[in-house]
């Protein structure tokens, strides 16, 4: 129990019960580093392979992604031209400075 201000409030995470097969349940064990150490501290600790959400990331991607259809450019290149210029005072060009 935690005391704020006087109050005094009970605090418990919210927990989620998950199944494991046997043999990642006795690696869980095996990474505890105390009997009792819970697994929820186990899994928080370990390293787990992220997604990379960098630009190298994306670009390491769309080596791999399967070639693009012309007529899909076509599309996305008239899109483009079609798309009118914004003239909300947020994107308007500010005058410039001149010494």
């Amino acid at each position: 129990m935690d005391t704020v201000r006087g109050s005094v409030y009970a605090f418990r995470m919210a927990k989620k019960a998950i199944s494991v097969d046997l043999e990642a349940h006795e690696r869980l064990r095996r990474a505890r580093l105390h009997p009792n150490e819970p697994f929820s501290r186990v899994i928080k600790r370990a390293v787990l392979a992220a997604r990379r959400s960098t630009a190298a990331g994306l670009l390491e991607r769309l080596e791999s992604a399967p070639p693009v259809d012309a007529s899909v450019i076509r599309r996305l290149e008239a899109a483009q031209k079609a798309d009118p210029v914004s003239r909300s005072a947020w994107t308007r060009a500010r005058p410039t400075r001149r010494s």
